[in-house]
């Protein structure tokens, strides 16, 4: 299963038409013979075509030119030069097709099955046989085919899906689709940000899920909210100062889970510990020391953060419930 991709600039080309031929008719005994140049084939068209099969637009991020087949050049005899075949550009329902440099809706692809030609070919030109007048027997001259030109487009997809999830990273958004869907197809892994990007997940022909990234909002109404999640490492490091995190993690697995502070960092949790004087005393036993003597916490901040987003020091909740109700 693919990523869901909503949007893509592609590029397409009609084909352009045939040159005319320019020839005079060669037979024995048959004394000037007179122009038979053959037509130029037109060009073909290029053609949207609404597939109910497929669901993303994911195909035109590895291919994003199409150009359609030229008609063929016209021939002595007056034999018309082949038109070229038409290009079939196959998209999901919904999808619509606007000019890139205007914006202005070309399409509207909304209809299963529908067929909706975008840009037409080139005419073929004329053989020379069409330029013969009384006064002008022997044209030596036959028009060019019409060359078309490159066009660029937007193509936006607004299918609905019939299920969204939505949420926080790493509350279990993927996992739950691989239930419901009854295959791992959306990828889930023990941590956060593995979800990237849209997918879409068929469950059946009638139902289909749209799994989504974690989302967060600007400012939390609980400021512990946004600590929480940075244990989880659902917002990154960068963001948060890590020592000042690890000392709430600390602090909190101090006051509700010190048996697994003692069983991995061999330390004492004496009651009203704060969580800095904590991780110095895991930094220290683990000898992570510096210059002086000094405890190199930062180190020990890094470790103690992988360990816990690893699962090393256990399982724990974050949420706890409150104590009045």
């Amino acid at each position: 299963m693919g990523n869901f991709v909503d949007h893509v600039k592609i590029t397409c080309k009609a084909g352009n038409g045939g040159n005319g031929s320019m020839s005079f008719h060669r037979e024995k005994f048959v004394l000037n013979g007179g122009p038979d140049g053959g037509d130029g084939g037109n060009g073909g068209n290029v053609c949207f075509y609404a597939d109910l099969n497929m669901h993303t637009l994911l195909d035109f991020r590895f291919k994003s030119k199409y150009t359609a087949e030229n008609g063929v050049d016209g021939a002595a005899g007056n034999c018309t030069g082949k038109r070229g075949e038409d290009l079939i550009i196959k998209v999901p329902v919904g999808t619509v097709i606007r000019e890139a440099e205007s914006g202005a809706v070309v399409a509207d692809m909304d209809t299963a099955g529908e067929t909706r030609t975008i840009l037409h070919g080139g005419r073929g030109g004329w053989g020379n046989r069409h330029f013969a007048t009384p006064t002008r027997q022997a044209p030596n001259f036959a028009k060019p085919g019409i060359k078309t030109e490159v066009h660029t487009f937007l193509l936006e997809l607004k299918t609905i899906a019939d299920v969204g999830l939505v949420g926080y990273p790493n509350v279990g958004k993927s996992t739950f689709i691989n239930k419901v869907s009854g295959r791992k197809t959306a990828k889930a892994e023990d941590r956060p940000g593995v979800t990237r990007g849209k997918q879409w997940v068929p469950v059946d022909k009638t139902l289909e899920l749209l799994d989504t990234p974690g989302i967060l909002w600007p400012k939390f109404e609980d400021p512990n909210v946004g600590v929480r999640l940075g244990f989880t490492g659902a917002i990154r490091d960068d963001v948060m100062d890590m020592e000042d995190l690890a000392s709430r993690l600390m602090a909190y697995l101090g006051a509700h889970y010190p048996d697994a502070l003692t069983e991995r960092y061999k330390i004492a949790v004496e009651p009203g510990e704060q969580g800095w004087e904590l991780l110095e005393k895991a930094g220290r036993k683990r000898g992570f020391l510096m210059s002086g003597g000094e405890v190199n916490t930062e180190r020990m901040a890094r470790i103690l953060l992988d360990e816990y987003r690893a699962g090393k020091l256990g399982r724990f909740t974050l949420e706890l419930p409150e104590e009045n109700a």
